[in-house]
């Protein structure tokens, strides 16, 4: 089980106005704290970097800006790699929001060649719309990957909760969630 900051903090980066909820150092060691304290670890995180014993992901776009207007990899596939690796980031989720999706086909692959080796590439949006491709993804050293569970965000109630869990679990996908695990309430902590 690992943590994403995406669905609950997305991309606010306004500190001086809104220090508990913006994207910072501060944010990602309190969060690896709870993993840590609350017992999440236990549970089947990954080693955490160095002290923690838990893995960095971090998120990126093939087109030219992020889902939330932020300069994309589009143009320069390898830098971005190779600051990835430079990183030790482990993970990396890829969308398309800013990408032409004509060329997506191409870029993709592209883009895995150039992090091949460097980090792992994990999640692709647009999979709802092309699921017929992604059935014979699942299996013995690979996985159907269908984003980030919700669970202890006000979005969904527990038994939404327990539905996206069980459909994750059932597809053998990774287990990321993305909520704010300070006040997570203890029948979604139960759950997870």
């Amino acid at each position: 089980m690992g943590w994403l900051s995406w669905e609950r903090f997305t991309c606010n980066t306004d500190c001086k106005n809104d220090p508990d909820n913006c994207i910072s150092e501060k944010l990602y060691k309190d969060m690896a704290d709870r993993l840590v304290t609350d017992g999440y670890k236990d549970l089947g995180l990954a080693d955490y970097k160095p002290s923690k014993g838990l893995k960095l992901g971090i998120y990126q776009d093939i087109g030219n800006k992020t889902c939330a207007g932020f300069p994309g990899s589009y143009g320069h596939f390898e830098i971005d790699a190779a600051t990835f690796a430079e990183w030790e980031v482990d993970m990396l989720k890829v969308d398309g929001c800013y990408a032409d999706p004509k060329q997506m086909d191409d870029l993709y692959p592209v883009f895995s060649s150039a992090i091949r080796g460097k980090v792992i590439l994990s999640i692709v949006d647009y999979y709802i719309t092309n699921q017929e491709e992604f059935v014979a993804a699942a299996g013995p050293g690979h996985w159907n990957d269908p984003d980030m569970i919700l669970a202890g965000n006000l979005e969904l109630s527990y038994d939404e909760a327990k539905a996206q869990f069980m459909l994750w679990a059932g597809m053998a996908s990774p287990l990321l969630v993305s909520n704010e695990l300070h006040d997570i309430r203890k029948e979604f902590s139960d759950l997870l």
